[in-house]
């Protein structure tokens, strides 16, 4: 979402970059128009075989107009305007890819973050199972009567501790999962 604000700066700061370039350059208009006039003449006590001979239909009449004007940059307002746009929109870019490369780097991070948990997933999952075979076989020496009751409870509470440690890394990669997932 950073990236696509920051993107999107960098396309504001772009235009308004390219608007103010547009003061340095002559600007050009063009206006027309086209309007019916009709004058009819009629004068009274002229008889009726000259009235054909004075004007009475409508005329055209067409205007046309152009302007073309540039503003003279003396004190080089114009030029420090588009210079000053020209830098904020390589600003825009230069942040654009500083989020893009911090999200990299966020995308790395979490990359790693996830082999590391899944490492430890498979540490905890192996001793795990080693705890759980040793707890087995100081039970089975309790039973013939090989081992104590306080080596098969210490046995015992170490096996649990390393069913603990096995769901704690199962949630640890599961958050490494979808811290990756969301940057990405």
């Amino acid at each position: 979402a950073q990236a696509d604000a920051q993107a999107a700066a960098q396309a504001q700061a772009q235009a308004q970059a390219q608007q103010a370039g547009a003061g340095l350059l002559p600007s050009l208009s063009a206006k027309g128009s086209i309007e019916e006039t009709g004058v009819k003449l009629n004068f009274p006590g002229t008889p009726a075989q000259f009235g054909q001979f004075l004007p009475s239909n409508a005329q055209p009449f067409t205007q046309l107009s152009a302007n073309l004007s540039y503003q003279l940059d003396f004190f080089g307002r114009n030029r420090a305007a588009v210079a000053a746009a020209s830098s904020a929109a390589r600003a825009a870019q230069f942040e654009l890819a500083a989020a893009r490369l911090q999200l990299s780097t966020a995308v790395a991070t979490a990359y790693a973050n996830l082999i590391l948990a899944e490492a430890n997933n498979a540490a905890a999952r192996d001793a795990a199972r080693l705890r759980n075979n040793s707890s087995a076989l100081v039970a089975d020496r309790l039973k013939n009567g090989l081992e104590t009751r306080a080596e098969y409870s210490q046995s015992s509470a170490a096996d649990q501790a390393s069913q603990v440690d096995l769901i704690a890394t199962v949630g640890a990669v599961l958050e490494a999962r979808f811290a990756l997932a969301a940057l990405l």
